[in-house]
C-alpha cells in the first residue's frame, strides 16, 4: 500500500524594507493596511514628504551628471522645478518657495564635496540592495541606498540624505540599510558605515555599528517573527495611536485614531 507524505506548506519569505520595519514599530495596524490588506492610501498633501522626495531626485541627478560629464549641473533651480510636481501643491507660491528651498539646500551640500574624488569613489546611486534571512521567520529585506562610496582605506560608506529636522532618525532603519549593503557587496559588515547627512544644517553623523550590528539583526528577526505570528489574524495588528497619526494615510480606516486627526 502506497503511503503519501504530506509536506507542510512552505511559507513565502516576508518582503521587508527599512520603511516597513519603521511602519510596524510605529503602528502594526498601519502596517497591516499598507503591506497585507494593501488598502488604498488617503491622498493628503504632505509638504515635508514632497520636498524630501524631490531633493533626493535632484541630488541623484547631480551625481549622475558628475559621472557622465565630470561636473555637477549648474542650474539647480530648474532641476528642482523639474522634480517637484506643482500639481500636488495647494498654490503656486508655496511650490515656488519649495523649489528655491530645495535648490539652496542642494547647492550648499554640493559645495562641500570635491567633485573629482566623489566621482572616483562612487559605487552606486539609489542603489537597491538585499539581505536574506533563510531560517524561520524567513524574509528578504530590501533597501535603497542614496549614495554608496568606497573610501581610500577600502571601507564602504553609505550616505543617506535627510531633509527633515536634524537628529530625526531611526537606528533600526539605518541598521537595516547597513545589513543590506554589506550583504549585497558580500563584505564584512564591520567594513560598512552609514552617514546621515542632515541637509538643513549640512551636519553629518556617521554610524559604525561594529559587532553591535548583530544585536540589530536579531531585533529585525524578532520583528519579522512578530509579523509572521500576527499575519493570520487581522485583530493582532493592533493600532497604537500617537503623534504619527497626523500624517498616517490610513487614519480614516483606523478605529482608534484620535478625533483631531480624522
Amino acid at each position: 500500500m502506497a503511503v503519501s507524505l504530506v509536506r507542510p506548506a512552505m511559507l513565502r519569505p516576508l518582503r521587508l524594507s527599512p520603511t516597513s520595519l519603521h511602519r510596524w514599530r510605529e503602528c502594526p495596524h498601519a502596517y497591516w493596511h499598507a503591506y497585507i490588506r494593501k488598502s488604498p492610501a488617503e491622498v493628503v498633501f504632505n509638504r515635508p514628504m514632497e520636498r524630501g522626495g524631490a531633493i533626493h531626485n535632484v541630488l541623484k541627478a547631480c551625481f549622475d551628471n558628475l559621472q557622465a560629464a565630470g561636473e555637477f549641473p549648474g542650474d539647480l533651480t530648474a532641476l528642482a522645478a523639474e522634480y517637484l510636481p506643482p500639481y500636488r501643491y495647494p498654490d503656486r507660491e508655496t511650490w515656488r518657495e519649495d523649489v528655491e528651498w530645495i535648490a539652496r539646500l542642494a547647492t550648499e551640500y554640493l559645495g562641500t564635496i570635491a567633485a573629482p574624488q566623489a566621482r572616483a569613489r562612487l559605487l552606486g546611486l539609489e542603489w537597491v540592495c538585499h539581505f536574506t534571512h533563510e531560517e524561520y521567520p524567513s524574509f528578504i529585506l530590501t533597501a535603497r541606498a542614496d549614495r554608496v562610496v568606497r573610501l581610500p582605506d577600502g571601507r564602504v560608506r553609505v550616505i543617506e540624505y535627510k531633509s527633515g529636522k536634524p537628529n530625526t532618525y531611526d537606528l533600526v532603519q539605518i541598521a537595516a540599510l547597513h545589513l543590506c549593503v554589506a550583504s549585497t557587496l558580500r563584505c564584512d559588515a564591520q567594513l560598512v558605515t552609514v552617514s546621515t547627512v542632515f541637509l538643513r544644517t549640512n551636519d553629518e553623523r556617521e554610524w559604525e555599528f561594529g559587532p553591535g550590528i548583530a544585536e540589530y539583526r536579531a531585533w529585525i528577526i524578532d520583528i519579522a517573527h512578530a509579523i509572521r505570528l500576527a499575519t493570520p489574524d487581522a485583530t493582532r495588528f493592533a493600532p497604537t495611536p500617537g503623534p504619527f497619526c497626523r500624517t498616517c494615510p490610513y487614519v480614516g480606516l483606523c478605529p482608534a485614531a484620535p478625533d483631531e486627526f480624522r
